[in-house]
């Protein structure tokens, strides 16, 4: 007869640690990229109702094209929906308003209003001023860090990330 060997054992390592360990690996890096986000959204606060922008010299007035329309951003900040841009009265008398007073108009299109920009431009040409500027941002107006641009989009100097 053999003598029975004595066999050490380890700690048991639970089969489920490293599932566990994978699925904080995947969602923590998750969670540090869309915090940020979080964190625009929620130290956003509500444009004043006046931008003040010059261009060569004379105040501006300033339309911001975005994804979900128009906003009026020198004029009262009024929201115009993307299908209501061809046919909205209220966007008709502000720029022939701005076309008596002879303002020139400055339009900032971001990255997704491209599609209200060029349903903007025939109303603004039969409607608006002489002179009319485009300005393409790269970043939304909600994520820029550019303190001129913030002012061009009627952002809140606190608003303005550093």
């Amino acid at each position: 007869m053999q003598p029975e060997t004595a066999v050490e054992e380890g700690p048991e390592i639970d089969p489920f640690a490293d599932l566990l360990f994978a699925l904080i690996a995947t969602v923590l890096p998750a969670i540090l990229v869309l915090l940020p986000m979080l964190h625009l959204a929620t130290t956003r606060q509500s444009a004043p109702t006046s931008a003040v922008v010059a261009v060569a010299g004379r105040r501006a007035a300033t339309i911001v094209a975005e994804a979900t329309g128009l906003r009026i951003a020198s004029v009262d900040n009024r929201q115009i929906a993307l299908s209501a841009v061809p046919v909205d009265p209220g966007l008709r008398e502000t720029l022939m308003s701005l076309r008596a007073a002879e303002t020139p108009l400055l339009v900032l299109i971001e990255p997704s209003g491209l599609e209200a920009a060029f349903l903007l431009e025939p109303v603004a040409a039969a409607h608006g001023p002489a002179q009319i500027m485009q300005l393409r941002a790269a970043t939304s107006c909600a994520e820029t860090r550019d303190s001129a641009l913030a002012q061009i989009c009627a952002l809140p100097r606190r608003a303005v990330l550093r």
